[in-house]
């Protein structure tokens, strides 16, 4: 059963129904022919998509989604990273709702609005604004709400916005950033479903945490030396004025909770060793 929180308040789309467990990692998206897709999953999905269970597949110029129609929001958000991106583009951006996601399925702006005697939830960007490399329309599309998760503002002021100052400054110090962000929603009782809160009139489903994967590579071989860390964030008020790597986590225990594969096209020895431990070693710390 849904705990319901009343708060009244360009893209290339590819929709499917088939979904696997796991991407083995050697089996090709559906068949969709969008120009220059392989250049595309190269820069933003170098190790495959995170799942099959996506309903709907959105490609955009700085990043990719696997949008859920019931929760109507991202089950996942994967770009790449430079430091060259980091270009403020002109002009000034609001935030919209998604023509590429269904329209029952769409979360608007009017959810988010703030209610007295409510609780009160922030846009958490999944892929941010910062990383407009200069141009407008790479900076509407942030402001999609696909690109949104309802956070609480401790969230979305404190660690979350530290997670992205990082992300930044490692971008000085490495070439190559890959970054795959999103929800969890918790199965508290085992048995495979969740209970969440919904968020305004469209029924945002608000997550228990957000979750993020942060690694580094070699663009020209992605497969070898690649380095990961994990991150799982509470969405809630206890969040106010931590940091980021307070919240360190595994990659399979992200992996565990959401269901996701974020590297099913590295060898297995590869990912056993990447998703396994918490290792800054090798991480520059800004």
């Amino acid at each position: 059963m849904k705990r319901t929180l009343m708060i009244l308040a360009p893209a290339l789309v590819f929709s499917f129904a088939a979904a696997l467990a796991k991407n083995p990692g050697n089996i090709k998206p559906p068949k969709f022919d969008p120009p220059n897709l392989q250049a595309f999953e190269n820069e933003h999905l170098p190790w495959g998509y995170p799942s099959w269970h996506s309903d709907v597949m959105i490609y955009r110029d700085g990043y990719s989604i696997g949008y859920d129609n019931e929760k109507k929001s991202a089950a996942w958000v994967c770009y790449h990273v430079r430091n060259g991106y980091y270009k403020p583009a002109a002009g000034s951006a609001k935030w919209a709702g998604d023509p590429a996601t269904p329209a029952e399925a769409r979360a608007g702006v009017e959810d988010y609005k703030k209610i007295k005697k409510t609780r009160y939830f922030d846009k958490a960007q999944l892929f941010p604004a910062d990383l407009a490399r200069g141009n407008k329309d790479f900076k509407a599309q942030a402001f999609f709400l696909s690109n949104a998760l309802p956070a609480d503002p401790a969230l979305a002021a404190g660690p979350w916005k530290s997670l992205n100052g990082r992300i930044k400054a490692w971008s000085a110090v490495y070439p190559d950033l890959n970054v795959c962000a999103g929800p969890v929603f918790a199965d508290d009782d085992g048995d495979g479903s969740v209970e969440y809160e919904t968020l305004g009139a469209n029924r945002i489903a608000v997550p228990d945490a957000l979750y993020a994967v942060v690694a580094r590579y070699s663009a020209s071989n992605p497969v070898a030396g690649a380095k990961a860390l994990a991150f799982l964030f509470p969405n809630s008020p206890e969040t106010k004025k931590q940091v980021a790597m307070k919240y360190l986590t595994t990659v399979d225990r992200v992996e565990s909770v959401t269901g996701l594969d974020f590297f099913p096209r590295l060898p297995v020895p590869a990912q056993a060793k990447i998703e396994s431990e918490i290792n800054l070693s090798g991480w520059n710390r800004p």
